[in-house]
């Protein structure tokens, strides 16, 4: 049988639950998708099943996940891609993250007048989205279907509903405040806040619009009518986003970080994003540790992932911002080796090309505007700035005027999705969502993977804790730790539910096969095409 016609099959779907539950997990020959929602991870599969590659099933899992999950990304955010093109043997890093607008000012938030959340709530929270912009860049670059067939599974589920889902119902139920200052908003998901209504969503004008990308493509959106119409909607309810700056947006193609370890190579975006060079700088200082304790007990390495975290978060803090505004930050001495909310979505291909991609609204529905009758929920991307000055964002971080707002500059972000290769094959594409924590589960991942010898299972699932300097206190899933941070680092504690949502796929070369893990914490779906490539029959 043909790939084409290939089954799909060896899944394993699984219930929300916690870290102490079965994971989402499956192996087999053909490939591997790992994602947030079962049904964006279905649209990847089916992509592959019908001769799709790896970039090609990221982008139909993308414009799903934008309508299964709106509270996490969506047309109206951007994101961060690694990719590994098997053929070029090097990993490219695409930013299609948003800019602030052109009439935005360093001191827009400082206004008294304002209210105090209008970088996070409304329409000033705003910035250029730019998901569409970086998806038809994937596509064009390394896609191999045609573009219109990758839109398939985003606007049926928009068209006709899906659901009832209680996590999406207890994310309305949570912001059912701020989506009703948005009449839009309230419109959209009002059927989910009736006690005895069907608990299905159906966005019919978010598929209209989708179904204008797809026969019009990007252009449209920063170009067209859609284009238009959007801008004239938020002008309305008080955003300064003007279609000069749809017109002025671009994705950006930026040189990959890496660094070479043991057990292959690194792979990390660049600024914009932090993530990048936390998690490439944070494996850098406890491989560092890992050489000096060759058994370190559990209480001794969790000390030094603590001071890790430290470093990473102090120089994050003092020194990034987007590298087309600031051109002094140290990058490459902190890679020097001396001897509420996100998505990620991570897949390989049988021919070995691979994805990690983490997409954003930012905070959980983003600024909580619809933009009119096209469906779109926007972002609220300018708190990822230093809005006010020595006042902390929405994820409790104090920032340098580096990341201060600037017309068209992009705001610092903690997106880290990773690769690693070795001998020019993909072994490993991993990401989470969780705004600075996006760091740390990705650190703590790889750590357990590669210095603690873990399962990728156990690696994903493992207990996370997480410290930033400010605020200065260790937050932990549980507090099995907390007397020895207390009593080492003077630092209090905080219990807190678990956090992160890691999507990672994995390519075993000895035995040949993939392995796709699914954070237990969510309610994502690993899947892997189980047959063999080389001979094009189902296994």
């Amino acid at each position: 049988m043909s790939r084409r016609k290939a089954w799909l099959c060896l899944w394993i779907l699984l219930a929300l639950g916690a870290p102490d539950r079965a994971l989402y997990a499956a192996a087999g020959k053909g490939g591997a998708i790992a994602t947030q929602h079962p049904l964006a991870t279905e649209a990847a599969a089916r992509v592959l099943s019908e001769g799709g590659n790896a970039v090609d099933a990221a982008v139909a899992a993308a414009l799903t996940l934008g309508v299964v999950e709106p509270y996490n990304s969506g047309l109206g955010g951007g994101g961060l891609a690694l990719v590994w093109p098997a053929k070029a043997r090097r990993a490219q890093a695409l930013d299609f993250r948003e800019t602030a607008p052109l009439a935005a000012r360093a001191d827009m938030y400082q206004n008294p007048e304002l209210d105090l959340e209008a970088s996070r709530l409304g329409p000033l929270a705003i910035a250029v989205p730019g998901q569409i912009a970086g998806l038809e860049f994937l596509h064009r670059r390394w896609g191999r279907l045609p573009w219109a067939s990758l839109f398939a599974e985003a606007i049926r589920h928009a068209e006709n509903g899906f659901g009832p889902e209680p996590a999406l119902r207890e994310r309305v139920r949570e912001k059912a405040d701020c989506l009703a200052r948005d009449y839009h908003s309230s419109r959209v998901y009002r059927e989910l806040l009736k006690p005895k209504g069907t608990g299905i969503l159906v966005q019919k004008e978010l598929a209209e619009t989708l179904k204008k990308l797809r026969d019009r493509g990007a252009a449209e959106f920063y170009q067209g009518q859609l284009g238009r119409a959007l801008v004239e909607n938020l002008r309305g309810k008080g955003a300064i986003l003007d279609l000069a700056d749809l017109g002025a947006y671009r994705a950006v193609e930026r040189e990959a970080l890496a660094v070479d370890f043991p057990f292959g190579k690194l792979w990390g975006m660049p600024p914009p994003s932090s993530g990048g060079v936390g998690v490439l700088r944070g494996m850098i200082l406890l491989e560092k540790f890992f050489k000096k304790e060759k058994s370190p007990s559990p209480e001794t390495w969790t000390l030094a992932l603590l001071g890790t975290m430290e470093t990473i978060f102090r120089e994050r803090n003092a020194g990034m911002g987007d590298p087309d505004f600031v051109k002094d930050m140290p990058v490459k001495a902190w890679l020097k080796k001396d001897g509420g909310d996100t998505s990620h979505l991570s897949v390989m291909d049988g021919e070995g090309n691979a994805v990690a991609m983490t997409l954003t609204i930012n905070l959980s529905f983003g600024s909580c505007v619809t933009a009119g009758l096209t469906g779109i929920l926007m972002n609220d991307e300018m708190d990822d700035f230093a809005a006010l000055p020595g006042v902390p964002n929405a994820f409790g971080l104090v920032q340098s005027e580096k990341n201060a707002v600037a017309p068209g500059k992009r705001p610092l972000s903690s997106m880290s999705p990773t690769l690693v290769t070795k001998k020019d094959r993909a072994l490993l594409a991993l990401g989470s969502p969780g705004g600075p924590r996006i760091i740390t589960s990705v650190l703590q991942t790889l750590m357990r993977r590669y210095f603690l010898q873990e399962s990728l299972k156990a690696s994903v699932a493992g207990e996370r804790l997480h410290y930033q300097v400010e605020p200065p206190y260790v937050s932990g899933e549980s507090d099995r730790f907390f007397g020895w941070i207390v009593e080492k680092f003077k630092l209090g504690t905080r219990l807190q539910k678990p956090w992160g949502n890691v999507q990672a796929v994995a390519y075993d070369p000895k035995a040949k096969r993939f392995e796709a893990v699914s954070d237990p914490r969510g309610q994502g779906k690993a899947l892997v095409l189980d047959f063999n490539l080389e001979k094009g029959d189902p296994r």
